[in-house]
This record gives C-alpha cells, structure tokens and sequence, in this order.
C-alpha cells in the first residue's frame, strides 16, 4: 500500500464519518430528544468497542485487503443510506446508516494500522 493511498483513503474516510456525527446528533435530537438520543447513540459507540475488540481476528482470517474492501462497501452503503433517509425522512433509517458509518470507521481504524506496521519497517511506522 503506498503512503499516497493511505493518506487519501484516511482523509475520505475520516472526513465522511467526523463531517456527519454532529448531523447525526442534532437531527435525532430534534425527533427522539436528548435522552434517547444519547442513549442511542452511546449503544453504537460500545457497540464499536466490541466490534474493534475482533477486527485483527477478522482480518487474519479474511485477509486486510478484502475487509478494506468491504470498508469500502460499507461506507458506499452508509452514503445511500442517509440518501433514503432524506428521502423518506426516517430517523431509524438515519440512524442505521450513521451506525453502519460508524462501525466501519472503527474497523478501517485498526485495519490501516495494521496494514501499516506489515507494509513498512518499524522505523517509518510514526512517519
């Protein structure tokens, strides 16, 4: 993997999930309010805990490159999601496409990292 796509592909993903989350928050504040909200919104986040606990699992038995790939997918899906969610102006919806959002944000996190250490001696890991 060359530092060029890693750099890109980081900044795609990160931009996509951290430009919807306050989107996210505010909308379904404004429908469930603040209480449930949270309380969603809390249960995707250790949902992410628990799913970042396998990833390495996941991925030595899959292959890194076909779980990136099904990132990739992911986040396609997360996108039509929110699109449907407009359109039909579901809160349930709205919140499944951010949850999918998150969970593969969470999985493209230690998956890169991991593709970094096996891609680059130990030395350039922090560069």
């Amino acid at each position: 993997m060359k530092r060029s796509y890693r750099y890109l592909s980081d900044v795609i993903i990160y931009v996509s999930f951290f430009s919807w989350f306050p989107f996210v928050a505010i909308h379904l504040n404004k429908v469930w309010g603040g209480t449930l909200t949270g309380a969603l919104l809390s249960l995707v986040a250790v949902l992410s805990v628990l799913i970042s606990l396998n990833v390495a699992r996941l991925a030595d038995h899959y292959s890194k490159k076909k779980v990136l790939d099904a990132i990739y997918v992911s986040y396609i899906l997360a996108s039509a999601l929110f699109i449907l969610s407009f359109l039909y102006d579901s809160p349930v919806l709205y919140l499944a496409a951010f949850s999918l959002l998150s969970w593969a944000f969470t999985i493209y996190f230690s998956v890169s990292k991991a593709i970094v250490s096996d891609t680059f001696p130990a030395e350039e890991w922090k560069r």
